[in-house]
């Protein structure tokens, strides 16, 4: 990482335009705003990211489509300029926002995440979000202990002042209902459906929202249409009064799968996992069965089950290695060979990891297994 002093990155980023305009890339280069200003980054086409007072960031890839940018720590606001190739990647600890011309913020503490859309639309992935979760313009997705709540912004659209890294994250408060316009056209993000752990998942919920309304007068779709409205602890009660065990039996892998990540996201950790096993075992040759089993193995970790995880995580890598997934199956695998304390397991997770994603967001745990010097630190 190239580290300069905070004079330097100023100049580089508030005085001088960062050029997306061919084909070259630039050096990793780190980016901290003091406690008292902001630190913005302007690009050539009009994009600009500012780091808000007092967080830290890096850009860790720069080319003529995009940029691929950390936030470390603290607050940061984004305004992407969309064009047909452009592809912009936003990281803050496991998670990543996928843009294609947006304007958003981001916050992020360690302990809890949170994402602000005021215009376009992005998909959010990583760590509990599995595949990923697709956000729309007036969307507000927060992350707190597991637990993950979509709903609308309170505000006009206009960035509020929010403490960097405190989102005020409430798990106990379920999102109302959204009324939001459609959003604008991208190219690359799906429509925002904020339930399912996968593409095919979310294709599910939508076309089952017209046989919702038939089956409203007996409820017995009712836990999906709250789903759909990104009320998920209402959506649990409603599928508990249907009966959890019959829709596990009866579900097709699709509905099963959003079960599952409806129990996920509600906290109710039992529930998700007896979804997701229902998955496994009815329909082992499906392709969703992949995202069921990394969530098994998150379920596991979460509940302090390691060796229980690393099946699952080993199963995910092993049968589905180019999956959406896998580096992540992979940096989990790495955690839970700490986790046991099994050494000798840990450095052949990591070696594993790095052969895969050397910029990945584990690659700085496993360089540290290996012993190896790790970027930016002394």
């Amino acid at each position: 990482m190239l580290t300069q002093n905070l004079s330097h990155r100023r100049q580089l980023a508030g005085m001088q335009a960062l050029s997306l305009g061919g084909a070259n890339k630039v050096p990793e280069q780190a980016f901290v705003a003091d406690a008292r200003s902001d630190l913005p980054l302007r690009f050539t086409d009009g994009s600009t990211v500012v780091f808000r007072a007092g967080s830290a960031g890096r850009m860790q890839r720069f080319t003529g489509a995009g940029a691929e940018i950390v936030l470390e720590r603290g607050w940061l606001d984004a305004h992407v300029v969309h064009a047909d190739t452009t592809l912009w990647l936003v990281h803050a600890g496991p998670y990543r926002v996928r843009v294609t011309g947006t304007r958003f913020a981001m916050t992020w503490s360690g302990a809890s995440f949170q994402v602000d859309l005021y215009e376009g639309a992005v998909v959010v992935d990583g760590s509990v979000l599995g595949a990923g979760v697709p956000l729309r313009a007036g969307q507000r997705l927060k992350i707190s202990s597991g637990v993950v709540l979509v709903e609308p912004l309170a505000g006009d659209g206009t960035p509020t002042t929010v403490p960097a890294g405190d989102p005020a994250v409430d798990p106990g408060v379920a999102p109302g209902p959204l009324a939001l316009a459609p959003p604008p056209e991208v190219d690359q993000a799906p429509a925002a459906l904020p339930v399912g752990s996968s593409r095919a998942s979310k294709t599910g919920m939508r076309s089952s929202a017209a046989r919702t309304d038939a089956a409203r007068s007996n409820g017995a779709n009712d836990w999906l249409a709250l789903a759909e409205r990104g009320r998920y602890r209402e959506a649990l009660a409603a599928a508990q009064r249907v009966g959890w065990g019959t829709l596990c039996r009866r579900l097709d892998a699709r509905h099963l799968l959003t079960l599952g990540d409806i129990a996920r996201y509600a906290g109710a950790q039992p529930q998700a996992r007896q979804a997701f096993q229902a998955l496994v075992t009815r329909y082992p040759d499906n392709r969703l069965t992949a995202d069921a089993v990394f969530s098994l193995g998150r379920l596991a970790y979460e509940s302090s089950h390691p060796n229980e995880a690393t099946r699952w995580f080993r199963r995910y890598v092993t049968d589905w290695p180019e999956a959406p997934l896998a580096d992540q199956a992979a940096g989990r695998l790495l955690e839970c060979a700490i986790r046991i304390d099994d050494r000798e397991a840990a450095r052949s997770a990591a070696r594993r990891y790095l052969a895969r994603a050397p910029g990945g967001p584990h690659a700085t745990l496993a360089q540290e297994v290996l012993g190896q010097p790790v970027a930016g630190r002394p």
